[in-house]
């Protein structure tokens, strides 16, 4: 935790909102340090108390955090993970249309609730669309009523999708089943699939408005880099952020001597180490 806490020290960027969530992971530090501490052999489910204390006291960043400190002890349990972050795309998933309305107007009440309160009519709330680059065929983000961008939109927008999809269920017939409203419907076909892709995976969908004029993507791009060992992201704009990779990592002539586990926290200096 001490060494996390001077990661998170030496962690300084330009951007107003990064510099804000940093220096509150900065507070949660000396919290999560002393917390630590303070854990004793007569606790009798010492890290589930842990996690519980964080929820209540610490903020995203902190709590964050605290669960990747958590899982360091356990690599016999966790390295496997690493092989299953990443997507078969390969495979193409087939509508279930034998899954009944009602069922599926279920499932988007369920895990798309959060869009209740969108105004998806507005122009801020769809102010954005995400495209492919023609040059490097990457996604791309553009300005829905500024640019000439929408008849090359991408379904990147679950949120809105999910929204409309709803509203048209509702006015079917709940008798029916997901395949006949698809035939009514098939703008919804790509919505049907990923409610369908992400209904038991309590962690698959995004639950915010991807092309709102407020988002900055920089969460995503978080998520998605650090799985390759990415740090200390600095955003430069709400397009694009630098990162850090390697620092601390050993020096060939040094490969033998150390432990590839030890390398992504720097050393504690003195004044950190008495701490």
């Amino acid at each position: 935790a001490r060494r996390a806490r001077q990661n998170a020290a030496d962690w300084q960027v330009a951007d107003g909102r990064q510099t804000d969530k940093i220096t509150a992971l900065q507070t949660d530090f000396d919290a999560i340090v002393a917390r630590f501490d303070s854990v004793t052999a007569d606790d009798a489910y010492p890290w589930d108390s842990l996690y519980r204390w964080a929820e209540d006291n610490l903020s995203p960043e902190g709590q964050e955090a605290v669960v990747s400190l958590l899982f360091e002890p356990y690599g016999a349990l966790i390295d496997g993970l690493a092989g299953c972050m990443s997507a078969d795309e390969t495979t193409p998933h087939r509508i279930d249309g034998r899954m009944g309305c009602d069922a599926a107007l279920a499932i988007l009440e369920r895990d798309y609730d959060w869009t209740d309160s969108i105004d998806f009519s507005g122009n801020g709330p769809q102010a954005r669309v995400w495209y492919v680059s023609e040059e490097k065929l990457e996604p791309r983000l553009g300005e829905r009523f500024a640019e000439d961008l929408e008849p090359y939109e991408q379904p990147l927008s679950p949120g809105r999708d999910a929204a409309r999809m709803k509203q048209d269920l509702q006015r079917f017939d709940r008798n029916q089943t997901l395949g006949a409203f698809l035939l009514a419907h098939p703008e919804h076909r790509h919505m049907a699939r990923r409610m369908q892709l992400a209904a038991p995976l309590d962690y698959a969908e995004i639950r915010d408005n991807t092309i709102d004029a407020a988002m900055v993507p920089i969460d995503l791009l978080r998520c998605k880099l650090s799985f390759f060992g990415a740090t200390k992201f600095d955003p430069r704009s709400d397009r694009w952020l630098r990162i850090t990779m390697y620092q601390g990592a050993p020096f060939p002539d040094e490969l033998d001597r150390c432990d590839p586990d030890d390398m992504v926290y720097p050393e504690l200096r003195d004044e950190t180490a008495r701490q």
